[in-house]
């Protein structure tokens, strides 16, 4: 009766220390890097695997704040504005 206790103790000890080991050995892949990389290598893009080459594409995907939207819409109403 003493032995499958101890075994049953042992799995319970061993079970969080192998899923902790697991998760470790997977490597996290960021999905704004692996985006970039898809692009550049789709349009030909001479440097896609270093974070050097890939900045110009990750910068081209960022998102833009609303704040940021309503300077760019601004900006665009007065370049319109002094061609006409």
């Amino acid at each position: 009766m003493r032995f499958p206790l101890l075994c049953i103790a042992a799995m319970l000890v061993a079970l969080p220390a192998a899923a902790q080991n697991a998760k470790k050995a997977a490597p996290k892949v960021d999905p704004v890097v692996e985006r970039a990389k898809q692009r550049c290598v789709e349009q030909h893009g001479v440097d896609c695997d270093t974070p050097e080459g890939l900045r110009e594409w990750i910068i081209q995907d960022r998102q833009m704040t609303p704040e940021q939207q309503r300077s760019a819409a601004a900006a665009r109403r007065v370049r319109a504005s002094q061609t006409r």
